[in-house]
């Protein structure tokens, strides 16, 4: 469903309410966004914090897997 959404002269825009629950994203984060042609696509990045129990290997450097992917989605 499209949503109309009204971008300010510093060019933010508020994403809907039903995207945000939809895609994950609480609070103040941070999230990839991509042109494709016409088009904006804004994908969620999710918190490293979040998945932490997911890591095949606890003894992982958690931060510094974080801040590898943070490098990776530099605009």
């Amino acid at each position: 469903m499209p949503y109309k959404v009204s971008v300010t002269e510093k060019g933010q825009m508020t994403i809907p309410k039903k995207i945000r629950e939809t895609l994950g994203i609480k609070g103040q984060v941070e999230v990839e966004m991509d042109q494709e042609q016409e088009m904006i696509k804004i994908k969620n990045i999710p918190d490293l914090s979040e998945v932490k129990g997911m890591i095949e290997n606890p003894g992982q450097d958690v931060l510094g897997i974080r801040e590898r992917m943070e490098e990776e989605y530099q605009p």
